[in-house]
């Protein structure tokens, strides 16, 4: 019959990654400076030197590592799906290795578990976009005209390139890493570029939205 495991995953992928691929993803992470620099933004960003909150339950380190690990086989990277890895598809030694909290999920406590991963993981990878994040604003309610003038009428156009040179070192230093990672003589092919990268922007898929002649 069905385990209560194939219960819980109603369909999903909860296989567990071997304890050996984590480990590759997180050193790779590591070694991409990439967690460094989120700690020199976040100093950068504090306000005070006061106590602060109670320490988050997910670090940067194993929410981007989740990610890599999607990444690695293929999966949107969504963060419900992160959320998933973190939870039950870890070995004990990965969870180690990613500072995680060991919890048993049982069918009859499986749903608010599982929120609480999500919600941890959503909170996790906000503080993360705070650093390098442009556009600061709310996004996940509608807004009226005025409203979308006053966020137009205030924005820090100073603030916005500061965080988007941050946005661009965090992505450059991934494909610094990726690229590190290949073998020497392909790194040494050719002494042209002949691999680019850019930044395209996509627009919305729905048809309705603004537009700057109306707002008043």
């Amino acid at each position: 019959g069905l385990t209560e495991r194939e219960i819980i995953a109603g369909g999903r992928n909860l296989q567990m990654i071997d304890a050996g691929t984590v480990a590759l993803a997180e050193a790779r992470l590591r070694q991409s400076g990439v967690l460094a620099q989120l700690e020199a933004w976040a100093a950068e960003d504090a306000k005070s030197e006061g106590l602060g909150g109670r320490p988050a339950m997910l670090s940067f380190r194993a929410v981007l590592t989740a990610l890599l690990l999607l990444a690695h086989e293929g999966s949107p990277l969504h963060l419900r799906r992160a959320a998933l890895v973190l939870q039950y598809r870890l070995h004990p030694e990965s969870r180690d290795l990613l500072d995680l909290p060991h919890t048993n999920n049982s069918f009859t406590t499986h749903i608010a578990t599982s929120n609480r991963w999500y919600t941890n993981t959503v909170r996790a990878f906000h503080r993360m976009k705070r650093l390098m994040d442009p556009y600061p604003q709310e996004l996940y309610t509608s807004k009226t005209y005025q409203q979308i003038q006053e966020i137009l009428d205030t924005h820090d156009e100073e603030r916005a390139e500061k965080y988007k040179a941050r946005l661009d070192e965090f992505t450059r230093l991934f494909l610094h890493m990726t690229f590190m990672m290949q073998r020497r003589e392909i790194r040494r092919a050719s002494k042209q570029l002949d691999v680019s990268f850019d930044q395209t922007y996509v627009g919305t898929p729905t048809t309705k939205g603004y537009s700057r002649k109306n707002l008043k």
